[in-house]
């Protein structure tokens, strides 16, 4: 077994890639998501809040003794601030950090390699399969607590422009304001709801306050806020490829990661801000969203074992 980590601001994603005959009888107290590989691996994607570190780290303890590795890479700005207990807990394991920014590139290269990959199309809200290698140069859009922009122009040579930190934490901020205890998921599964009750000939960007639907008005004003937040991530992307001339966007994260409102709403705001701009860019969003840091990782490990 390898693993990879990435520790960001609000979510630790841990990828580890084992071999096919090689089992997993371990319990995990974070979301899992295994999945199989077009090699002779599977790989188990590990998501846990940064807020329960300690079940993170617990977690890593248990699996250290099965890791076929004397070296463990981590990324993400958080690994630079549990560096020391991440030293701790994989002892006698060496730990390296990762750049960030170059992570994304190395990752996105990895599951393309060993997935057939799927995106989905926000302007049709088509699930497609995409060749990576006949999109470059284009733009990476990173969301996370954050959003991070960068040009990436293949062979894992990857070119930060910047970003914004309206993103993911924006969102869930506001979000237990209103709610102090909903969780991320209930949130997306109330806005979906409310999406889905309102007529198709509802104005998203002008709504009226009369409309039978905002008897929930709490409702109401969590899509609006998470509305606005995809707004300004989309249309700042579309800007930003216009003014760099490029013609082609991939968006990834967890934030957007819903795959009904991929094809609706997400679509729907796609095809608005294309055309306000007058920038036909192609937006595509990637399945397989999360975990691309702590698959440069693994990538990394494997390079220094050679």
């Amino acid at each position: 077994m390898k693993i990879g980590i990435d520790i960001g601001g609000t979510l630790i994603k841990l990828l580890m890639e084992l071999q096919r005959n090689e089992p997993l009888y371990i319990e995990s107290p974070g979301e899992i998501l295994i999945i199989g590989s077009a090699k002779d691996t599977y790989l188990v994607m590990i998501t846990f809040l940064r807020s329960n570190i300690k079940a993170f780290f617990g977690f890593l303890s248990k699996i250290k003794t099965q890791l076929d590795q004397k070296v463990v890479y981590s990324t993400g700005g958080g690994s630079y601030k549990y560096n020391a207990e991440l030293q701790k807990v994989l002892a006698p394991c060496k730990l390296k950090m990762e750049n960030e920014f170059k992570s994304l590139a190395v990752g996105l290269e990895y599951f393309s390699s060993m997935l057939n990959e799927f995106y989905y199309n926000l302007k049709s809200g088509v699930r497609e399969t995409v060749d990576l290698k006949k999109l470059f140069p284009f733009l990476l859009v990173n969301i996370g607590s954050g959003v991070s922009m960068s040009v990436y122009k293949g062979n894992s040579e990857i070119q930060p422009i910047g970003g914004s930190s309206n993103g993911g934490s924006t969102f869930t901020g506001f979000a237990s304001f209103m709610f102090p205890d909903i969780t991320y998921k209930h949130a997306i599964q109330r806005i979906q709801q409310f999406y889905d009750s309102l007529p198709k000939d509802f104005d998203i960007y002008e709504p009226t306050l009369s409309n039978p639907v905002f008897q929930h008005i709490d409702d109401y004003l969590l899509f609006s806020f998470y509305l606005q937040v995809v707004i300004s991530i989309i249309e700042n992307a579309v800007l930003t490829a216009k003014v760099l001339k490029l013609e082609n966007i991939l968006v990834k994260g967890s934030f957007m990661n819903n795959k009904k409102l991929n094809n609706t709403l997400f679509s729907r705001i796609a095809d608005d801000m294309t055309d306000r701009h007058n920038w036909e860019a192609k937006i595509i969003f990637a399945e397989i969203n999360s975990h691309f840091g702590a698959a440069s990782c693994i990538i990394c490990e494997k390079a220094d074992s050679i």
